[in-house]
């Protein structure tokens, strides 16, 4: 009767330990993944001057995915920053402050970047020329 008993409960306990373990091993980063969407891109960068390589502040910078516009203005070291989760965007460079700290012409750069399945951070300086 013993035997039964033991070979019944070790039975039941590889049922349990079994179902913990499968449980526990299951890929839920997989599902987590596919719910989260394509993972994002920093794009960051300074608006330069393309002949003296200083920096330049209040540059209107704007990311266009297709019909699409998100817009920042350079800090006062140049300093830019967007995130996003395309590959494919323009980044349209527009001078807003007049000739306070120059002239300088609008700039389009039109980018494709390679997918990833990872975050990454990618540096785009954006070099203007003046205007005269």
């Amino acid at each position: 009767m013993t035997e039964k008993v033991r070979k019944w409960f070790t039975s039941i306990l590889s049922i349990l330990f079994g179902s913990v373990i499968s449980t526990a091993c299951a890929p839920v980063i997989a599902y987590a993944a596919a719910y989260m969407g394509p993972p994002e891109v920093y794009i960051k960068g300074k608006v330069k001057d393309i002949d003296t390589a200083q920096t330049i502040a209040d540059i209107r910078l704007s990311l266009i995915i297709n019909s699409n516009t998100n817009s920042v203005s350079s800090g006062t070291n140049g300093a830019y920053e967007f995130i996003s989760p395309y590959r494919n965007f323009t980044i349209a460079a527009v001078d807003i402050d007049g000739s306070t700290n120059g002239l300088y012409l609008p700039t389009n750069i039109p980018l494709s970047l390679p997918d990833s399945p990872y975050y990454y951070t990618t540096n785009i300086d954006i070099l203007m020329k003046t205007n005269g």
